[in-house]
């Protein structure tokens, strides 16, 4: 990996997605100064252009909004949970500028490095590297070797019905608990069903294990993989907003507040949604079954039995 010029990083590295970098790299510094790790990558960048014109208005308004992918690693001998440097990060974040942050420590990383860990081993292969304290250790990172296509399409097809897999019996009994009136039991099902879904698409397309189970930072860690993903929740409204509160918060509320209801109306939009989310997921898994084919070459037809279809099982 090499560090990068971070104005430089719009032009050079992702020069379709971002173009200004000048306001994160004041967060970076902010970053460095309160956490001290021992690297900064980033994995990716996204950019959603909004732009108004009205005849009340002098002016035709646009703004960019920026979502930027790190990864931090902390000293190994840091004291603080990643958690906790998950929220400090948080704080760094504008209106115009989201920072998602994937916090481990040096010796976890190491570890899976060492052990070939798929998603650590992309991220050291391709990431950008921002930040490295001068101190830093050189990470072991063995030969990298490829995979018989064969078996990475197992790996993959393995994780994907694991997780794809409970996310459909989540909202398939989501479905029978609304249709008996049972809105917020069913509501809380379709939480479970979208989460499952984000880590499904995780651990098949990046081989990341999430450590989190909150459906709004899967849904941006998802983001890296799918934009289309992000705009089944777009927040853009306060009505959105208020649509995602209640999958988020259903259940807790219902066990807090006498007589907390959700409507029919409400429970069958979260329904949809939830269905486009699954949709996309299939979508992103049949792309990269395909992406494994194409980088592995062809398996000569013979693929141990597997049937690579959206959803397919052994």
């Amino acid at each position: 990996m090499r560090k990068v010029n971070l104005l430089d990083m719009g032009s050079a590295a992702r020069q379709s997605t971002v173009t200004d970098m000048r306001e994160f790299a004041v967060v970076l510094e902010r970053i460095v100064a309160a956490l001290a790790p021992e690297r900064v990558l980033c994995l990716g960048s996204r950019a959603n252009k909004f732009e108004g014109w009205s005849i009340f208005k002098t002016r035709y308004e646009e703004q960019v909004h920026v979502t930027v992918d790190l990864l931090v690693v902390l000293r190994s001998d840091d004291r603080r949970k990643p958690d906790e440097a998950v929220e400090l990060i948080s704080v760094f974040n504008s209106a115009t500028l989201h920072v998602n942050a994937l916090v481990h420590k040096l010796a976890f990383v190491s570890q899976a490095l060492a052990t070939g860990g798929l998603f650590f081993s992309n991220v050291h292969n391709a990431g950008i590297l921002l930040y490295e304290r001068p101190e830093a250790k050189q990470m072991f990172v063995p030969p990298w070797n490829d995979v018989n296509v064969a078996e990475t399409q197992l790996r993959l097809v393995a994780q994907w019905e694991a997780w794809f897999g409970m996310a459909q019996r989540a909202i398939s009994e989501a479905k029978h608990s609304i249709a008996r009136g049972e809105y917020v039991f069913g509501v809380g099902l379709l939480q479970h069903a979208a989460e499952y879904t984000c880590v499904a698409m995780l651990r098949m397309v990046t081989g990341y294990n999430p450590p989190t189970r909150n459906l709004r930072k899967l849904l941006d860690l998802v983001g890296n993989v799918s934009a289309k993903a992000t705009m089944v929740f777009p927040g853009s409204t306060r009505e959105e907003d208020a649509l995602f509160d209640v999958l988020m918060n259903a259940q807790a509320r219902a066990r807090y507040k006498e007589g907390y209801t959700v409507s029919a109306e409400t429970a069958g939009i979260l329904v949809a949604r939830v269905e486009n989310l699954q949709v996309v997921a299939r979508d992103v898994y049949a792309a990269r079954m395909a992406e494994v084919s194409a980088e592995h070459g062809d398996a000569g037809g013979d693929t141990c039995g597997v049937a690579f279809a959206p959803g397919a099982s052994r």
